[in-house]
């Protein structure tokens, strides 16, 4: 049976918690579901009152515990406020962001099987964004009229981009498709006016109509299927320059001189090349990994000590006071744990603030206790609700 219930947030007992700067735990609509135990997140907005949310990967209701694993298509729709959202690991489903206007980083987990449909449409403040890795098919308008979208990964594990996906995405330059995808579907790419290169996958089999009309700008394209992919009509390319280069494998140059659409452009039989430049790229990266991530442990060790002697001088500060000192400290603390974000020094990075602020030695003596873990301890004590949280803890 599912019951709406307004619950108070307790910060996430997960690290990612702490992963983006600033962000702040608030008050939030469940829908609960007794029978498995799973929530949802539901209409929202009214009740978010910073710029930056924390999406708790578990919640509790009358001591019993609930794991959150969907934001509905209304939780989040035309809420202004919003800048920064951590979504959590233990989220399936996601919706609900639609006309966000100022939302600028959404950080997404990889355990995100489906996406809504125009889930992020319109939301024109968004720059980029990493997709999960899992994901195998992005829903219609998704990302429709993300005007300042410059940047996106598309999952290696994509099948299927459905209509307007990308429509009116102004700001985009470049797109490569991934070598799983079989169909782009009609609109996907319309009026991406500065696109000027694309890459398109050796799976691909179909190119629904408009696909990429308006892309004024495009220069390239380059296409690892060996066979012409088949485009619904040539409203597919409407209003690309034909004086554009579609790169192809040697051995398919005639069939894509041949090919209905594709044999309007200037077709050259130089891809093996761009393929080649990959695989050489890729195992270079593998052979200097090992290089790559030991200097970026040494580089997080000196961060961590620029902030343990910055802790330290501000290790008089009384963090139960909500005070400016206390936001300084938070922002300082935030912005400092924001450098170690999908790390494995995230660990380094908490335990620094442990060892060398005095006033959070003593309360973590004095109430730790209180919670699971440390980390879920100094998630509530680094936010304005510590107070609040504390006292909801101890009655249960």
């Amino acid at each position: 049976m599912k019951t709406k219930i307004f619950l108070t947030i307790l910060l996430s007992i997960t690290s990612l918690a702490l992963y983006s700067e600033r962000c702040q735990p608030g008050n939030l609509n469940y829908e609960v579901n007794d029978e498995d135990g799973t929530a949802s997140v539901s209409s929202s907005c009214e009740y978010v009152k910073t710029d930056s949310l924390v999406i708790p990967s578990e919640i509790y209701s009358y001591g019993k515990a609930y794991s959150v694993v969907e934001i509905s298509s209304d939780a989040f729709t035309e809420c202004d406020k919003l800048r920064c959202v951590i979504v959590p690991p233990s989220v399936k489903k996601l919706d609900g962001f639609g006309m966000c206007s100022n939302l600028e980083h959404i950080s997404l987990s990889d355990n995100i099987e489906e996406i809504g449909a125009g889930v992020f449409a319109a939301c024109v403040n968004l720059k980029e964004i990493v997709l999960p890795h899992n994901l195998k098919e992005i829903n219609e308008a998704t990302f429709a009229c993300c005007v300042n979208l410059k940047e996106i990964v598309l999952p290696h594990n994509l099948k299927v981009i459905s209509k307007a996906t990308f429509f009116a995405c102004f700001s985009l330059t470049e797109i490569e498709i991934p070598n799983n995808v079989t169909y782009i579907s009609r609109y996907a790419f319309q009026k991406c006016i500065n696109l000027k290169s694309i890459t398109i996958g050796k799976s691909v089999k179909y190119i629904d109509m408009e696909a990429f009309a308006g892309c004024s700008n495009i220069t390239d394209i380059t296409c690892f299927a060996p066979e012409p992919p088949q485009c619904k009509d040539d409203s597919v390319f409407y209003k690309v320059n034909k004086s554009a280069s579609i790169h192809v494998l040697p051995q398919s140059v005639d069939l894509y001189k041949q090919a209905y659409v594709w044999k309007d452009f200037n077709i050259v039989g130089d891809a093996d090349r761009t393929y080649n430049n990959c695989v050489r790229e890729l195992k270079q990266t593998e052979n200097e990994k090992f290089e790559l991530e030991l200097s970026k442990r040494q580089d997080a060790n000196i961060k961590l000590l620029y902030f343990m002697d910055s802790i330290s001088k501000h290790s008089t500060i009384d963090l139960q006071g909500m005070t400016a000192a206390k936001e300084g400290f938070q922002l300082s603390t935030m912005n400092y744990l924001n450098e170690f974000e999908r790390t494995f020094y995230y660990e380094e990075a908490v335990q620094s603030i442990f060892d060398y602020n005095e006033p959070i030695i003593a309360e973590y003596n004095k109430n730790g206790h209180c919670f699971s873990t440390k980390d879920e301890f100094f998630n509530a004590y680094i936010s304005s609700d510590y107070k609040a949280i504390l006292e909801i803890i101890k009655q249960h």
